[in-house]
């Protein structure tokens, strides 16, 4: 049996070990969006990101519409999709960064496959819909 000390001491080292571990992959896909006068969509959020097209005036997209994020090695980039208020698919371009590495240990919804996925015929990964929902778990860390 552990006296209180060592439990103490054991139990501060676990919440240590867990918050070095999700911190080190602390980037996902941006959570806060914001549209331009012109219809883009962008997001502040490192490394920067820019939507591939404008939406119409009205036109929302909610973080919480996730659908998924591919990352290209030769690209040094990243595109996060997410559905819009109007049904279309709207991907966020990052800026290119050479630091992105993935977390290639974060696993799918039912905890049985890896959730970033690679594609020999694209050679990119992909990570979330159908097999990942949460925005989190599709996360990434840049180094610099």
């Amino acid at each position: 049996m552990l006296n209180k000390k060592t439990a103490l001491l054991l139990g501060s080292g676990i919440i240590f070990a867990v918050g070095v571990t999700t911190s080190a992959f602390a980037e996902t896909c941006p959570t806060k969006l914001q549209r331009d006068d012109k219809g883009f969509w962008s997001s502040d959020s490192k490394p920067g990101w820019k939507s591939h097209r404008a939406t119409k005036e009205g036109v929302t997209v909610e973080t919480k519409h996730f659908g998924g994020v591919v990352y290209s090695p030769k690209r040094h980039r990243l595109a996060c999709v997410y559905k819009a208020s109007n049904g279309k698919w709207i991907a966020l371009v990052s800026s290119v960064h050479k630091g992105i590495i993935i977390n290639k240990d974060t696993m799918d919804d039912k905890d049985k496959a890896p959730a970033w996925k690679f594609s020999k015929k694209h050679q990119d990964y992909a990570c979330g819909r159908p097999t990942v929902t949460k925005i989190e778990s599709c996360s990434f860390k840049l180094n610099d």
